[in-house]
């Protein structure tokens, strides 16, 4: 009986382990996935720029909101501009 509960702890100190292990190289594989990608990036911008070329890495500028316009003092929003 003793035999059985000692073999049982092993066991399961076995599946511990090796769901240990999995989760670590489960972790490095998506690090991995991750690092080649930004890699891979960096290789086309380096190659973009190294042709010369001056439009390689676009900057997107946000839209901005209707009501966050700027208008100049004194003018309302529903005054036309009909002089």
């Amino acid at each position: 009986m003793a035999r059985r509960a000692i073999d049982s702890e092993r066991d399961e100190a076995r599946r511990t382990a090796a769901l240990m292990g999995f989760a670590v190289i489960l972790v490095l594989a998506i690090a991995g996935v991750v690092l080649v990608r930004e890699l891979r990036e960096k290789g086309r911008l380096e190659d973009c720029l190294m042709q010369g070329r001056r439009n390689c890495a676009p900057i997107e500028t946000p839209l901005k909101p209707a009501a966050m316009t700027i208008r100049a003092p004194g003018v309302s929003a529903t005054s036309s501009r009909h002089v």
